[in-house]
This record gives structure tokens, C-alpha cells and sequence, in this order.
């Protein structure tokens, strides 16, 4: 999730757990540390180097992170509020308090398809469903009412505890609500493609950004990439868009599965990928470029395969020379986003 949403859950799992006895300061201590697994991202020295999907989500947002982190903060914790009050709260309990805020993190990002290690450093692989969107302000909004009302209330108040309670249950359960969306719409995709006599060795659905009812869909035949959007809220027929997959292409993507630039990008896409080969430009001398397309994200138009993606550099008999990431430009236009809105409620528009 965004890191803002990070911070009010660890905001909102800190004041459950000792906002009785430290009041708002649970919710400021909270905030900071639902922040701590993201700043892996200072992992990353280059912007195009496939540092970030490497890093990023990897060993902070493991299931183990929070258990261990959580034990030197919570003396750290003991410590400061033994020497400034002198009264302090038990050791377990700020165990308690920084090991749930630091493993309710990834547990959120789990509801995401953006991958999370979450059983690193067992094993690298990425975990992840998409119930909702990496950004979704519904989720957020219901954690940050019930804080509002918390300090309304008086932050160590009983009926303030409640409040934030009652909101961590809501927000448990509106995700599962995006998990049930996801499982409709891969069926109204299946169902769909069933109709037209398209048969699919794979179908997706993958969340947009805001909500969780618009689902982006991508559906693997043996000679195309079929991309499509539905609106769970109300159905209509799907406008699948194809897009050829290239047997070169294919094949020198099969070629490079064995290095160690495409094992960290297939592991972060854990998906469907679409490859595009064109001559590279430069030295190696008769060089090709060949460009992987997470299909997870994109949107009609120039990102339709993708906003982002690998291009790999390959010389004249197909060796990799080098590996980058690429973001594609997505052009809003005028109503553009007048048509997502519309899409996601189920209305006509022309986009999705």
C-alpha cells in the first residue's frame, strides 16, 4: 500500500495496543513505525537498475522482520520511558506494540499484487492477491475517521480504543470484499471468453488504482495477450484488446530465463509478461533490445501492456549485455478520468 496508508494502520494498531496507557503518543509512534519496512527503498542507488524490485518488499516486509526488529525498539522503548516518567509500560507489551505495527505492514501489502517477500530470507519469492488497490482512500479513510474520533473521545479512553477497533475490524473486512470482487471478476472474464469461443490457458484480474471494483483482466492464448476491463459493480461485455506475441521475441525471452536480471524480474511481475524485440541502437554492433512488460499494471492506449517494464540489451548472438528498467509515459487526456470513473461504477464510456 501507499506509505501514507502504512502509517495509519501502524497509527491505528499502535493506539489498540497501548493507547490506554500512552495516549496519542501510540498513534505518533505508530505512524512512524508503520513507515520503518518501506525504507527499504534507500536499498536503491540507480533509478533504472533493477535494485528496487530486488529490494523493495524484500527482507523488511518478511514475516520475521517484525518479530526481530520488534525486540531491540521495545528496550529501546523501556529504556526512554523508565528515564523520562519513570513508570514505564512492561517489556511485552512494547514488544507487542512494535511487532504488531511492524507485521501488520506486509501483512497489507499481501492484499496487493505487487509481490511481497513475505518469507524472507527462506526464500525470495514473492506472495501477494489482489483484493485491493495499492492506493485505495476507501481503505485509508475508515482508519483515519476512527483516529479523528479517538482523539475526539480523549485518545486513552476506553470508548476511543473501541473506535479504532471497530475500524481495523471494518478495514479487515472491506479487503475481504476486494477479494471477493477479484474472484467475480475472474469468473465474468472466464464467462466472457467462454461466450466468444476464445479459448485461454491463463486469466487474470488485476486491481486499478481508487477502487476495487474496476478490474484490469489479461488472458494468455498461445498467439496473443488479451487485455480487458470489467466493473464488478455492474458487468458489461468485455472489449478484449489483443496484442500479438512475437515468436522471436518469446524466444529470446526464453533465452535469457536463466540469468540472474530475468530470475529478479520474473519473481517481481509473478505474472504474465509480454516481450517485444527491436534492434538496438549502438554498440554491442548488431544488438537487439528486447523489452518485458509487466501486464499486471497499465492502461488503454501507449501503457496498455504496461507502465513499466525490463529491456534487456542483447548482442548479435543473444547474450545479455546489460538489463534496465523502463516506465512508459501514459498521456492523460480530457476525460480520461471522467471514463474510469465511469468504468468502475459499470457506466458506458470509451475507454475501458
Amino acid at each position: 500500500m501507499d506509505i501514507v496508508t502504512q502509517g495509519v494502520l501502524g497509527a491505528a494498531v499502535g493506539h489498540a495496543v497501548l493507547g490506554r496507557r500512552i495516549g496519542a503518543k501510540a498513534m505518533v509512534l505508530g505512524f512512524v513505525g508503520g513507515l520503518v519496512p518501506d525504507l527499504d527503498i534507500f536499498l536503491v542507488q540507480d533509478s533504472q537498475s533493477l535494485d528496487y524490485w530486488h529490494y523493495h518488499r524484500g527482507i523488511t516486509h518478511s514475516l520475521f522482520f517484525g518479530p526481530v526488529v520488534g525486540l531491540p525498539l521495545a528496550a529501546l522503548s523501556l529504556a526512554v520511558q523508565r528515564w523520562r516518567e519513570g513508570t514505564p509500560t512492561s517489556f511485552g507489551l512494547w514488544y507487542l506494540f512494535w511487532s504488531l505495527i511492524l507485521v501488520t505492514h506486509p501483512i497489507l501489502d499481501l492484499a496487493t499484487h505487487w509481490g511481497t517477500a513475505f518469507f524472507a530470507p527462506l526464500t525470495d519469492t514473492r506472495y501477494g492477491v489482489p483484493a485491493i488497490p495499492v492506493i485505495d482512500p476507501v481503505y485509508t479513510l475508515i482508519l483515519v475517521a476512527a483516529l479523528v474520533a479517538a482523539m475526539i473521545k480523549g485518545a486513552r479512553s476506553g470508548p476511543a480504543r473501541h473506535l479504532v477497533l471497530g475500524a481495523l475490524a471494518l478495514s479487515t473486512l472491506y479487503i475481504g470484499l476486494g477479494w471477493g470482487q477479484h474472484l467475480k471478476a475472474e469468473r465474468l472474464a472466464s464467462a466472457d471468453l467462454e461466450a466468444k469461443q476464445i479459448v485461454a490457458g491463463e486469466v487474470h484480474a488485476y486491481t486499478t488504482i481508487f477502487s476495487p471494483w474496476l478490474r484490469r483482466l489479461v488472458a494468455v492464448t498461445p498467439d496473443a495477450h488479451l487485455v480487458g476491463f470489467v466493473s464488478t459493480l455492474r458487468p458489461q461485455p468485455i472489449d478484449w484488446i489483443e496484442v500479438q506475441r512475437e515468436p522471436l521475441a518469446e524466444a529470446a525471452k526464453a533465452e535469457l530465463d536463466g540469468t540472474e536480471e530475468a530470475r529478479i524480474y520474473t519473481n517481481f511481475a509473478n505474472g504474465p509478461i509480454h516481450a517485444e524485440l527491436t534492434p538496438h541502437v549502438g554498440n554491442p554492433k548488431d544488438g537487439q533490445e528486447l523489452r518485458l512488460y509487466d501486464l499486471r499494471f497499465g492502461f488503454p492506449g501507449s501503457a496498455l501492456t504496461g507502465l513499466w517494464g525490463m529491456t534487456a540489451v542483447l548482442d548479435a548472438e543473444g547474450a545479455l549485455v546489460a538489463a534496465r528498467r523502463f516506465s512508459v509515459d501514459r498521456q492523460i487526456n480530457d476525460g480520461d478520468l471522467m471514463a474510469l470513473a465511469r468504468a468502475k461504477l459499470g457506466l458506458r464510456q470509451q475507454l475501458f
